[in-house]
Order: structure tokens, then sequence, then C-alpha cells
């Protein structure tokens, strides 16, 4: 796994230095827009093979944001963030190895982008593993292209996000059992659900906030990560 990080920070490296060079950067002519407008592009796209696991690793970068200090400090994240990963599963993947050699091992990382604009952008870091059965998780930022600061989703819904989310989420959560004719979600653990400062969420392309739960927290597997709606919009908040 070294290996796979000292070649994706050589991969990094090159990409810098030809941003600073003549404005080359590594996007597709699909990914090319006006200069001038705030976008995540990819710059690399690679599949490697370790310890029996096949792991594709994308990266993007976000490029024409107006603060150039934000924009290196967001990427620096992006790419801090996937050598953690990568890190973690060189010490799981060996670990499991060791005990079994014919494990086979989809591995894959990625970022999705929910909201951009040239003031704010809603992202997440995605790590997605299928071996016998499948682990999702996603790590979101909703950041400020000015200030570079990272909301909290107390920024959007004010001092009560506690009992807005979690009122949200049950009423959500009871109409869907009610269409369904039984429980969906694990009703214990919804109603000892408590909603902190650090409660997942993204921004959606209508500037809606959305809150997600991770895989199994309140809901069987097969429902995957829940999002909820929340009936608040960013244009309300910021006008």
């Amino acid at each position: 796994m070294k290996k796979i990080r000292d070649v994706l920070l050589a991969s990094m490296l090159m990409i810098s230095l030809l941003w600073q060079s003549a404005g080359i950067h590594a996007a597709t002519p699909q990914e090319e827009i006006m200069k001038g407008n705030v976008q995540f592009v990819t710059v690399s796209n690679d599949t490697y093979h370790l310890y029996g696991a096949e792991i594709n690793v994308v990266i993007k970068h976000i490029e024409h944001v107006e603060n150039k200090e934000v924009e290196k400090r967001i990427n620096a994240l992006i790419d801090q963030s996937i050598e953690d990963i990568l890190t973690k599963q060189e010490q799981e993947l060996k670990g499991i190895y060791q005990e079994n050699h014919q494990i086979h091992t989809e591995i894959s990382l990625n970022l999705s982008d929910y909201y951009v604009s040239d003031a704010l952008v809603s992202f997440s870091i995605d790590f997605l593993e299928i071996m016998a059965s499948s682990f999702q998780e996603k790590m979101y930022h909703t950041i400020d292209l000015k200030t570079g600061e990272d909301y909290k989703i107390e920024h959007w819904l004010g001092k009560d996000y506690a009992t807005i989310v979690k009122d949200e989420v049950v009423k959500q959560i009871d109409l869907q059992n009610k269409e369904n004719g039984s429980d969906l979600y694990f009703m214990d653990e919804i109603n000892k659900l408590t909603i902190s400062s650090d409660q997942s969420y993204y921004i959606n392309k209508d500037g809606q906030v959305v809150v997600t739960f991770p895989k199994y927290q309140i809901a069987p597997g097969y429902l995957g990560l829940p999002e909820f709606i929340i009936p608040v919009n960013i244009k309300e908040v910021t006008s």
C-alpha cells in the first residue's frame, strides 16, 4: 500500500506543477467549462491490486476558486483524506491476507459533489468496500469558498438544530413506515436518536439541507445510507 500512496503522491505533485505552469490541468474535454466557474475535475483515476484486493482510486480537485488559499486547503483536505483511508486499509488488508490468502475484495475511493457555486461547495469523499458483504462510508464537507469555513449543520438550522432534525426525521420515517405497512427502520434506535453538532449532512443541487446516517445505524443494510431532506433552503438562510 505504501507503493500505492507513493504513486498517488507523485501524481499529485506532478498535477500541482502543471497547474503552476501555463494553466494546464488534468481535466478531460468533457469536464472543461468557462474559466471563472468553480468546478471539480478528475486529476487521476487508477486501479491497483494488493493483498487480493482491487483498489480503484479516483482523485478530484476543485478549480477556479477566487480565494486560492481556500482552493489549496480543500485539495489538501481531499488528498489527506484519501491517504488516511489507504493507510487504514493497508493495515486491515494485510491482517486479513495473512489469515486467508484467498480473499477477494473490491475497494473504491471517489468524490461526489452535491452543490457547487462560486461561494459554496458541498461534497463527500466516498469509500466503498465489497467483500462478502459491502461497507460504505461518506465523509461530508460543506465549505464557504470565501472564508474556508467547513460549516456544521447548526450554521443552517440555528441553535435548535438537534430538535429540528430529529422531529423531521421521525416525521418522515413514520410516513415511510405507514406507506410500507411495516417498520423499515430500527425504531428502538430512532426513539433514542440524538443529533450532535457533527451530524452528517450535505447541501443538494436545489439548495436543501440533507441529513444522512451511516449504514446500519438506524436501518437495515439494504436501505444504504438513509437520507432525509430538512425543509430549509440555504438561500433563505443567506438572504
